[in-house]
Protein backbone atom coordinates (compact mmCIF):
# COMPACT_ATOMS: atom_id res chain seq x y z
CA UNK A 1 0.00 0.00 0.00
CA UNK A 2 1.05 3.58 -1.02
CA UNK A 3 -0.15 7.10 -0.72
CA UNK A 4 -0.63 9.89 -2.97
CA UNK A 5 -1.72 13.65 -2.25
CA UNK A 6 -4.76 14.05 -4.38
CA UNK A 7 -5.60 16.53 -6.97
CA UNK A 8 -8.85 17.88 -6.52
CA UNK A 9 -10.00 20.93 -4.48
CA UNK A 10 -10.97 19.59 -1.14
CA UNK A 11 -11.06 21.51 2.02
CA UNK A 12 -8.26 18.89 3.69
CA UNK A 13 -5.33 17.98 2.12
CA UNK A 14 -6.25 14.19 1.84
CA UNK A 15 -3.97 10.90 0.98
CA UNK A 16 -5.16 8.58 -1.64
CA UNK A 17 -4.39 4.96 -1.20
CA UNK A 18 -5.73 1.55 -2.41
CA UNK A 19 -5.74 -1.85 -0.59
CA UNK A 20 -6.05 -5.04 -2.54
CA UNK A 21 -6.98 -8.11 -2.07
CA UNK A 22 -7.31 -10.93 -4.39
CA UNK A 23 -11.09 -10.52 -5.46
CA UNK A 24 -11.63 -6.42 -5.05
CA UNK A 25 -9.78 -3.36 -4.63
CA UNK A 26 -10.91 -0.72 -2.16
CA UNK A 27 -9.79 2.81 -2.63
CA UNK A 28 -9.71 5.66 0.49
CA UNK A 29 -8.84 8.47 1.17
CA UNK A 30 -6.85 9.40 4.64
CA UNK A 31 -4.81 12.28 6.71
CA UNK A 32 -1.42 11.40 8.26
CA UNK A 33 -1.97 11.49 12.14
CA UNK A 34 -0.98 9.37 15.11
CA UNK A 35 -1.43 5.67 14.55
CA UNK A 36 -2.11 5.22 18.07
CA UNK A 37 -5.19 7.66 17.63
CA UNK A 38 -8.92 5.74 17.70
CA UNK A 39 -10.11 5.70 14.02
CA UNK A 40 -13.19 7.17 11.99
CA UNK A 41 -14.17 5.25 9.07
CA UNK A 42 -16.90 7.08 7.07
CA UNK A 43 -19.07 5.06 4.75
CA UNK A 44 -21.29 7.04 1.66
CA UNK A 45 -25.08 6.78 0.42
CA UNK A 46 -25.35 4.97 -3.16
CA UNK A 47 -23.93 6.99 -5.84
CA UNK A 48 -21.57 9.19 -3.62
CA UNK A 49 -17.81 8.57 -3.21
CA UNK A 50 -15.62 8.67 0.11
CA UNK A 51 -14.96 12.69 -0.76
CA UNK A 52 -18.51 13.40 -0.08
CA UNK A 53 -17.36 13.22 3.64
CA UNK A 54 -14.70 15.74 2.80
CA UNK A 55 -16.12 18.59 5.25
CA UNK A 56 -17.47 17.11 7.85
CA UNK A 57 -14.18 14.62 7.71
CA UNK A 58 -12.10 17.45 8.17
CA UNK A 59 -13.82 18.78 10.98
CA UNK A 60 -12.59 15.24 13.19
CA UNK A 61 -8.87 15.23 11.46
CA UNK A 62 -6.61 16.92 13.85
CA UNK A 63 -8.24 14.46 16.54
CA UNK A 64 -9.04 10.74 14.77
CA UNK A 65 -7.35 8.46 12.24
CA UNK A 66 -9.53 9.81 9.08
CA UNK A 67 -11.01 6.69 6.04
CA UNK A 68 -13.31 7.77 3.74
CA UNK A 69 -13.62 4.47 2.30
CA UNK A 70 -15.03 4.39 -1.58
CA UNK A 71 -17.72 1.67 -1.79
CA UNK A 72 -16.96 -1.12 -4.23
CA UNK A 73 -18.66 -0.26 -7.30
CA UNK A 74 -18.22 3.34 -6.41
CA UNK A 75 -14.97 6.02 -6.76
CA UNK A 76 -12.43 4.54 -7.50
CA UNK A 77 -12.86 1.24 -6.25
CA UNK A 78 -13.42 -2.11 -8.30
CA UNK A 79 -16.40 -3.31 -8.98
CA UNK A 80 -18.26 -6.26 -7.81
CA UNK A 81 -17.75 -9.93 -9.15
CA UNK A 82 -21.97 -10.50 -9.73
CA UNK A 83 -24.84 -8.33 -7.65
CA UNK A 84 -23.85 -6.52 -4.52
CA UNK A 85 -25.27 -6.89 -1.35
CA UNK A 86 -24.75 -5.47 1.58
CA UNK A 87 -23.68 -8.66 3.45
CA UNK A 88 -20.57 -8.18 0.67
CA UNK A 89 -19.78 -4.19 1.81
CA UNK A 90 -19.63 -4.96 6.15
CA UNK A 91 -17.40 -8.20 5.18
CA UNK A 92 -15.22 -5.31 3.05
CA UNK A 93 -15.44 -3.01 6.09
CA UNK A 94 -14.22 -5.84 8.72
CA UNK A 95 -11.46 -6.73 5.72
CA UNK A 96 -10.58 -3.01 5.86
CA UNK A 97 -9.84 -2.77 9.83
CA UNK A 98 -7.84 -5.85 9.75
CA UNK A 99 -5.75 -4.91 6.68
CA UNK A 100 -5.08 -1.21 8.48
CA UNK A 101 -4.51 -2.88 11.94
CA UNK A 102 -7.25 -0.82 12.84
CA UNK A 103 -9.13 -2.09 16.63
CA UNK A 104 -10.84 0.73 18.06
CA UNK A 105 -13.52 2.39 15.64
CA UNK A 106 -16.25 4.03 15.16
CA UNK A 107 -18.33 3.53 12.02
CA UNK A 108 -19.79 6.77 10.19
CA UNK A 109 -22.26 5.55 7.78
CA UNK A 110 -25.24 7.65 5.72
CA UNK A 111 -28.10 6.27 3.67
CA UNK A 112 -26.67 2.47 1.93
CA UNK A 113 -23.80 3.53 4.00
CA UNK A 114 -26.19 3.95 7.46
CA UNK A 115 -27.18 0.47 6.72
CA UNK A 116 -23.66 -1.17 6.52
CA UNK A 117 -22.70 1.13 9.97
CA UNK A 118 -26.16 -0.48 11.49
CA UNK A 119 -25.22 -4.78 10.38
CA UNK A 120 -21.23 -3.90 11.11
CA UNK A 121 -22.03 -3.51 14.65
CA UNK A 122 -23.88 -6.54 15.36
CA UNK A 123 -21.03 -8.78 16.01
CA UNK A 124 -18.45 -8.39 18.48
CA UNK A 125 -15.63 -7.08 16.88
CA UNK A 126 -13.21 -3.85 16.79
CA UNK A 127 -16.05 -1.12 15.97
CA UNK A 128 -16.95 0.44 18.69
CA UNK A 129 -20.18 2.26 17.41
CA UNK A 130 -22.18 3.64 14.59
CA UNK A 131 -23.69 6.95 13.69
CA UNK A 132 -26.45 6.14 10.97
CA UNK A 133 -27.39 9.15 8.56
CA UNK A 134 -30.85 7.99 7.61
CA UNK A 135 -30.04 4.86 6.99
CA UNK A 136 -31.82 3.24 3.62
CA UNK A 137 -34.05 0.45 5.22
CA UNK A 138 -37.03 -0.15 3.62
CA UNK A 139 -39.59 0.43 6.33
CA UNK A 140 -42.93 0.85 4.64
CA UNK A 141 -44.94 0.44 1.15
CA UNK A 142 -43.92 4.48 0.84
CA UNK A 143 -40.26 4.38 1.59
CA UNK A 144 -39.42 0.89 -0.81
CA UNK A 145 -41.13 2.76 -3.31
CA UNK A 146 -38.52 5.68 -2.63
CA UNK A 147 -35.62 3.47 -2.59
CA UNK A 148 -37.20 1.98 -5.97
CA UNK A 149 -37.65 5.32 -7.63
CA UNK A 150 -33.61 5.97 -6.38
CA UNK A 151 -32.66 2.71 -7.83
CA UNK A 152 -34.26 2.93 -11.18
CA UNK A 153 -32.93 6.84 -11.18
CA UNK A 154 -29.35 5.46 -11.20
CA UNK A 155 -30.16 4.58 -14.59
CA UNK A 156 -29.87 7.69 -15.78
CA UNK A 157 -26.01 7.15 -14.93
CA UNK A 158 -25.35 4.95 -17.80
CA UNK A 159 -22.55 2.77 -17.44
CA UNK A 160 -19.44 4.80 -19.47
CA UNK A 161 -16.34 4.41 -20.41
CA UNK A 162 -15.42 8.05 -20.28
CA UNK A 163 -17.39 10.25 -17.65
CA UNK A 164 -19.57 13.29 -18.73
CA UNK A 165 -17.47 16.29 -17.28
CA UNK A 166 -17.65 16.95 -14.24
CA UNK A 167 -19.34 20.49 -14.78
CA UNK A 168 -22.43 18.79 -15.86
CA UNK A 169 -22.73 16.60 -12.75
CA UNK A 170 -22.67 19.96 -10.76
CA UNK A 171 -24.91 22.43 -12.79
CA UNK A 172 -27.25 19.73 -12.14
CA UNK A 173 -26.53 19.31 -8.41
CA UNK A 174 -26.62 23.45 -8.12
CA UNK A 175 -30.27 23.32 -9.50
CA UNK A 176 -32.15 20.94 -7.45
CA UNK A 177 -29.85 20.95 -4.50
CA UNK A 178 -29.21 25.17 -4.45
CA UNK A 179 -28.73 25.16 -0.38
CA UNK A 180 -25.81 22.62 -0.37
CA UNK A 181 -22.22 24.49 0.32
CA UNK A 182 -20.07 24.42 -2.56
CA UNK A 183 -17.99 21.89 -1.43
CA UNK A 184 -20.37 19.46 -0.99
CA UNK A 185 -21.84 20.48 -4.79
CA UNK A 186 -18.40 19.87 -6.03
CA UNK A 187 -18.14 16.33 -3.93
CA UNK A 188 -21.25 14.75 -5.52
CA UNK A 189 -20.71 15.98 -8.89
CA UNK A 190 -17.14 14.52 -8.94
CA UNK A 191 -18.89 11.41 -7.27
CA UNK A 192 -21.62 11.34 -10.01
CA UNK A 193 -19.16 11.34 -13.15
CA UNK A 194 -17.17 8.10 -11.29
CA UNK A 195 -20.42 6.25 -10.35
CA UNK A 196 -20.99 6.30 -14.13
CA UNK A 197 -17.55 4.25 -14.87
CA UNK A 198 -19.23 1.68 -12.73
CA UNK A 199 -22.75 -0.25 -13.42
CA UNK A 200 -24.79 1.90 -11.92
CA UNK A 201 -28.21 -0.47 -12.37
CA UNK A 202 -26.81 -3.31 -11.04
CA UNK A 203 -24.95 -1.87 -8.65
CA UNK A 204 -28.07 -0.54 -7.21
CA UNK A 205 -29.96 -3.92 -6.32
CA UNK A 206 -27.65 -3.44 -2.83
CA UNK A 207 -30.57 -1.23 -1.90
CA UNK A 208 -33.03 -4.36 -1.86
CA UNK A 209 -30.46 -6.24 -0.18
CA UNK A 210 -30.88 -4.51 3.26
CA UNK A 211 -32.53 -6.45 5.98
CA UNK A 212 -35.61 -5.22 8.01
CA UNK A 213 -34.61 -3.19 11.04
CA UNK A 214 -37.14 -4.29 13.54
CA UNK A 215 -35.37 -7.60 12.84
CA UNK A 216 -31.89 -6.56 12.89
CA UNK A 217 -31.82 -3.50 15.60
CA UNK A 218 -32.25 -5.94 18.84
CA UNK A 219 -29.00 -7.59 18.03
CA UNK A 220 -27.17 -4.48 17.82
CA UNK A 221 -24.16 -5.05 20.10
CA UNK A 222 -22.20 -1.04 20.38
CA UNK A 223 -23.78 2.01 21.11
CA UNK A 224 -25.77 3.68 17.91
CA UNK A 225 -26.65 7.59 17.03
CA UNK A 226 -29.09 7.18 14.79
CA UNK A 227 -30.23 10.50 12.85
CA UNK A 228 -33.64 11.01 11.34
CA UNK A 229 -35.07 14.18 9.56
CA UNK A 230 -38.51 15.36 8.53
CA UNK A 231 -37.79 15.07 5.33
CA UNK A 232 -35.68 11.64 5.04
CA UNK A 233 -36.39 8.16 4.66
CA UNK A 234 -36.87 7.60 8.74
CA UNK A 235 -39.71 8.94 10.79
CA UNK A 236 -40.01 10.04 14.11
CA UNK A 237 -41.76 7.06 14.69
CA UNK A 238 -39.22 4.74 13.53
CA UNK A 239 -36.83 6.50 15.41
CA UNK A 240 -38.82 5.65 18.81
CA UNK A 241 -39.26 2.66 18.17
CA UNK A 242 -35.18 2.06 17.18
CA UNK A 243 -34.89 3.45 20.95
CA UNK A 244 -37.76 0.95 22.14
CA UNK A 245 -35.84 -2.28 20.81
CA UNK A 246 -32.52 -1.23 21.87
CA UNK A 247 -31.36 0.39 24.87
CA UNK A 248 -27.84 1.56 23.33
CA UNK A 249 -29.82 3.27 20.40
CA UNK A 250 -29.26 7.17 20.96
CA UNK A 251 -31.80 9.21 18.49
CA UNK A 252 -31.94 12.90 17.15
CA UNK A 253 -34.37 14.32 14.63
CA UNK A 254 -33.69 17.26 12.80
CA UNK A 255 -36.32 19.03 11.35
CA UNK A 256 -36.83 21.16 8.31
CA UNK A 257 -34.15 19.06 6.89
CA UNK A 258 -33.87 16.88 4.22
CA UNK A 259 -32.02 12.93 3.79
CA UNK A 260 -28.95 14.62 3.52
CA UNK A 261 -28.64 15.61 7.04
CA UNK A 262 -24.58 16.72 6.96
CA UNK A 263 -25.45 18.55 3.91
CA UNK A 264 -27.98 20.37 5.06
CA UNK A 265 -27.57 20.77 8.88
CA UNK A 266 -23.96 20.64 8.71
CA UNK A 267 -23.29 22.51 12.64
CA UNK A 268 -25.97 20.65 14.21
CA UNK A 269 -25.14 17.25 12.70
CA UNK A 270 -21.23 18.02 14.09
CA UNK A 271 -22.95 18.68 17.22
CA UNK A 272 -24.48 15.77 18.27
CA UNK A 273 -21.97 13.04 16.30
CA UNK A 274 -18.93 15.39 18.19
CA UNK A 275 -20.76 14.41 21.37
CA UNK A 276 -21.52 11.27 20.84
CA UNK A 277 -17.85 10.31 20.17
CA UNK A 278 -16.50 11.73 23.67
CA UNK A 279 -19.39 9.71 25.13
CA UNK A 280 -18.10 6.66 23.80
CA UNK A 281 -14.44 8.17 25.01
CA UNK A 282 -12.69 6.97 22.63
Amino acid sequence: MYSVRIKVNTVYPWKSAFVKYPDKKIHYYHNEIDSKKSALIFYHGFSDNGLCWDRIGSKFANEYQIYLIDARGHGKSSDPMGDLKYKDLVQDVYDFCDKQHLDDVVLIGHSMGGVVAAMAVTNQNTIRGSVLEDPAFPTNIMNTANLKARQVSSAMHKHRQTPKPKEQYQKKIQRIRPKWDEQDIQGAAEASSQFSLHYPLRNGRVLFSAPRWKQLVPKLTKPVLLLTSSRGLLTCKDGHNFQQLNPLVRWKHFEKVGHNIRREAFSGYYRVVNEFLDSLKI
